[in-house]
């Protein structure tokens, strides 16, 4: 059973996407717009796609889902110091628009 600090299986996300996306095909069949049998289709199509699209990822780059958000920044910081993170450049540039 996973807990709060373990991501979900992908698997699971994606039958909650298809879940929405089920659950908004049964609300628009109740409006004025109802999609379509190939607008559904697409849709669901799109999921799959999308998590394909991760599974793939994940399978070339193995150690990405182990690893925490703050492990790779720091991990890039130090290969690349030259590189601002980019919040402390936002932060910058809205410093200076306040200036004007």
């Amino acid at each position: 059973m996973a807990t709060a600090t373990e991501p979900r299986p992908l698997a699971d996300l994606e039958q909650d996407a298809l879940a929405r996306v089920e659950a908004e095909f049964a609300r628009r069949a109740r409006g004025p717009k109802p999609w379509t049998p190939a607008e559904y289709l697409d849709r669901i199509e799109r999921v799959h796609a999308h998590y394909e699209q991760r599974r793939q990822w994940l399978r070339q780059h193995p150690g990405a889902a182990r690893r925490e958000p703050a492990d790779w920044i720091a991990e890039r910081a130090e290969r690349r110091p030259d590189e601002r993170p980019l919040w402390r450049m936002l932060g910058r540039l809205v410093a200076e628009e306040d200036d004007l």
